[in-house]
């Protein structure tokens, strides 16, 4: 359903907000009023009551704003802590859902051989839907508690694996795409799809579980705004493990809806009967290695993003895994298309593939997300891919200087502003919600945080040295607060030694999801 500005209140929310709403714009707010609605949606964003310091004043001004809420119940008030501030969900624009279980292992191996080695051989394993179970109920309870409440998840070839996933992410309220990993050549004989036909058979079964939830949620009596919030996702898994005509056949798929009914919901920017192009992610430019075996399987294609736009896979709603080595002439088709690129650092330098020059694809002007490529990525924390975004950013600035006595280039490395604008409005950009996720505003979707930062302090040993002085334990924390910190030097630290920890609460289209029941 579309944001309707008259529904009734349900949450008011007092406190400090942080927000990237612009690529190198931190936007931090010490004392700001946000209103939810019954939906899920921000109705109201104040943010100039900063001046606003007494208490009786902050009281009157909340009093006014209740005033002029619309009829219907009275929203709960919430104040935050001096400690806490609510900032945007994560969006994990690129991870695979099955790897979770072997996370952390193979790393000594470059990406080729560790998918043989490890990726296949695991992956397969879900064919057992009791491990599937499991495995998905982990993973999506795990990123939930990390922050992220968009994920873009690769899944597996087996159709029951990836309803069980579809239904994970549903019961557990996060938001997501899920799609089918399509390969049909140059996998092991134990997990590779037999045919075309029925590469796009387990697609479209994905697909049907998740229009099945978006059925549920039109049907359910709750006025939260559920629609798409778990979505379909055409996956090819990346070009040499798919035959030509898979590709094509994928391509055909994504750009008629798959003939689902989560292709036909209203889409406010076409008309409702046509069907929207289903989003798409695959990888692109990974390795040297991946990029020489695709120019030996696709001859005829000018590079390896030209084998995804001659399939009919290249646009707005397509999603690439790495593009760590692209060529000039590749930025420009992707740019041409609006497609997005997942920046996966964690990744790239656990498996040698290579440092992504993140500032020379947005002068190209191409959209740029953040994925933790679990478990190519070593954490499924959206924090520590942000970090190792920043190194890999410093890296490209050292590697511009050249050996001495080369004079400093004019590189600017990534800043933390443009790291959370990746993690969050990037990531809502190459989702498909470009003006109404990843940052706060009127009218957009309540997917947020609630971070202390004086949770996890920790006490020394009275055996080895005393305990803090009383009222100075904000020095022990994880995250350690001193006299001399400005929000702004909180909220960097926090994203540099910062963990879950901190993340006491999260929302998902206004709805807590964190703290969970347990399992």
């Amino acid at each position: 359903m579309p944001y309707d500005p008259t529904a009734p209140w349900a949450h008011v929310y007092v406190g400090t907000t942080i927000h990237a709403p612009r690529l190198g714009e931190l936007a931090i707010h010490p004392l700001s009023l946000m209103v939810v609605n019954v939906a899920g949606y921000i109705a109201r964003y104040d943010t100039d009551v900063d001046s606003l310091r007494d208490g009786a004043d902050v009281a009157d001004y909340v009093a006014q704003v209740l005033a002029e809420a619309p009829a219907g119940r009275r929203p709960a008030v919430h104040h935050l802590a001096p400690s806490q501030f609510l900032a945007p969900g994560f969006i994990d624009a690129h991870l695979h859902a099955p790897q979770y279980v072997f996370t952390g292992t193979g790393y000594d191996q470059p990406l080729l051989t560790w998918l043989t080695t490890s990726t296949f051989p695991r992956e397969a394993e879900f064919s057992d839907v009791a491990h599937a179970r499991e495995a998905y109920s982990a993973v999506v309870r795990r990123t939930l508690q990390s922050g992220t409440t968009t994920a873009v998840y690769y899944g597996t070839i087996h159709a029951p694996a990836n309803r069980i996933l579809v239904d994970a992410v549903w019961r557990h309220g996060q938001r997501a795409l899920v799609g089918a990993v399509s390969m049909d050549r140059h996998a092991p004989d134990g997990y590779v799809q037999p045919s075309v036909a029925a590469a796009v058979d387990v697609t479209r079964e994905t697909l049907a579980a998740c229009a099945a939830a978006t059925r549920r949620c039109s049907a359910s009596a709750s006025e939260t705004d559920h629609v798409d919030r778990v979505r379909g996702c055409v996956t090819p898994r990346f070009a040499p493990s798919c035959t030509d005509a898979l590709l094509r056949a994928l391509g055909d798929l994504a750009a008629t809806g798959g003939d689902s009914v989560e292709a036909h919901v209203t889409d406010p920017a076409t008309p409702s009967s046509e069907p929207r192009r289903l989003p798409i992610q695959t990888h692109l430019a990974e390795t040297r290695d991946e990029i020489a075996w695709v120019a030996s399987l696709f001859p005829e294609a000018q590079d390896y993003t030209d084998v995804y736009a001659r399939a009919g896979l290249l646009g707005a709603t397509t999603i690439l895994g790495h593009g760590i080595h692209l060529a000039d002439r590749e930025l420009r088709a992707i740019r041409a298309a609006g497609a997005h690129i997942a920046h996966c650092p964690a990744s790239n330098f656990a498996l040698g593939s290579g440092v992504c020059d993140v500032r020379r694809l947005l002068r190209a002007g191409v959209s740029v997300a953040l994925g933790t490529d679990v478990a190519g990525g070593s954490s499924p924390h959206v924090l520590d891919a942000m970090r190792n975004a920043l190194t890999a950013s410093k890296v490209c600035a050292m590697l511009a200087r050249g050996p001495p006595p080369s004079p400093a280039a004019p590189y600017a490395p990534l800043t933390v502003a443009e790291v959370v604008y990746l993690a969050t409005r990037g990531g809502a950009r190459a989702v498909g919600h470009a003006d109404d996720l990843g940052y706060f505003g009127p009218g957009c979707r309540f997917d947020a945080l609630r971070v202390d930062l004086a949770v996890g302090a920790f006490v020394p040993a009275p055996t080895t040295s005393p305990p803090p002085p009383a009222g100075h334990a904000h020095a022990f924390a994880w995250v350690p607060r001193f006299p001399h910190d400005t929000l702004r030097d909180l909220f960097e630290k926090w994203i540099y030694l910062g963990d879950d920890r901190q993340i006491q609460a999260v929302w998902v289209q206004g709805e807590q999801v964190v703290p969970m029941p347990a399992p």
